[in-house]
C-alpha cells in the first residue's frame, strides 16, 4: 500500500495522466475493417495515429452521439489491442456474433441511466462470446459519460494482479461476476476519496503500480 501511497503522491506533483499515447497502427484496422475505412481515415488525420485515453474517449462518445455504436466500439478495441497484430482479426470474430449490435445499444442504454451492473451484464456477461472482462470494461470506461462517485473502470490481468499483491484482490481470476466488479468499482471509489483523487484516476494509478512492481512497463 506504501508503493501505491507513494506514486499516487508523486503523480500529483508532476501532474496529468501517468498513461501515454499509444500507437494506433489504423492501417493494419483498415485491411481487416475495409468498410470503416472512411473512419479510420478521419481518426488517423485527428490523433495522427496515436491514441490517448482522452482522444479515444473524445472519438467514442461522438460517434455514440451518432448513433455509430460499431465505430465506438472499433476505437475502443484498437487502443486497446494497439501494439498487438492479433487485434483485428479478433476483434472481427466478436462482431460476427448474433447479438454484437444488440448488446452495444442495451449497454449504452443502461450507462445512460447509470446502470452499471446491469451494463456489465449485458455486455461481458450476456454478451457476445470472445469479449473478455479485460475489454468489457475497457468499453464501459469510454461509453461511460457517468461523473457519480462509482463509474465504470478497466479491470485486466494487471489490475488484477496488483490488486492480489496489495491484499485488495475482488476475485479469483482476471474473470469478474457482476458482484465483483461492482465490489472493485466501490473499492476503488473508497480509495479515490482517501487519497483525494479521481476514481478514474485510482484505475490508473493501480496499472503503473503493476509495471513498476513486474518490470514490465509497457500498457498492454
Amino acid at each position: 500500500m506504501k508503493d501505491l501511497e507513494c506514486l499516487i503522491e508523486e503523480q500529483k506533483i508532476l501532474g496529468g495522466s501517468p498513461q501515454g499515447r499509444e500507437f494506433a497502427d489504423f492501417d493494419r484496422w483498415i485491411q481487416e475493417f475495409p468498410e470503416f475505412e472512411s473512419s479510420f481515415r478521419n481518426w488517423t488525420r485527428e490523433t495522427l495515429n496515436f491514441l490517448d485515453r482522452n482522444s479515444v474517449r473524445t472519438i467514442a462518445q461522438h460517434s455514440i452521439s451518432q448513433g455509430k455504436l460499431v465505430e465506438a466500439f472499433l476505437i475502443v478495441m484498437t487502443w486497446g489491442y494497439s501494439g498487438d497484430a492479433r487485434g483485428p482479426a479478433r476483434t472481427r470474430k466478436i462482431m460476427e456474433q448474433a447479438n454484437f449490435e444488440d448488446s452495444l445499444s442495451k449497454t449504452i442504454s443502461f450507462l445512460n441511466q447509470d446502470e452499471i451492473s446491469n451494463a456489465y451484464e449485458a455486455l461481458i456477461v450476456s454478451g457476445p462470446k470472445h469479449l473478455s472482462t479485460s475489454f468489457g470494461t475497457k468499453l464501459l470506461y469510454f461509453f461511460s459519460t457517468s461523473k457519480g462517485l462509482i463509474q465504470p473502470l478497466i479491470f485486466d490481468r494487471r489490475i488484477f494482479q496488483v490488486l492480489i499483491d496489495l491484499e485488495m484482490s475482488v476475485g479469483k481470476s482476471p474473470v469478474l461476476t457482476v458482484k465483483q466488479y461492482m465490489d472493485y468499482l466501490e473499492l476503488a471509489s473508497k480509495l479515490a476519496d482517501k487519497y483525494s483523487i479521481s476514481i478514474g484516476a485510482v484505475e490508473e494509478h493501480l496499472f503503473i503500480l503493476s509495471g513498476l512492481s513486474s518490470g514490465n512497463y509497457a500498457w498492454k
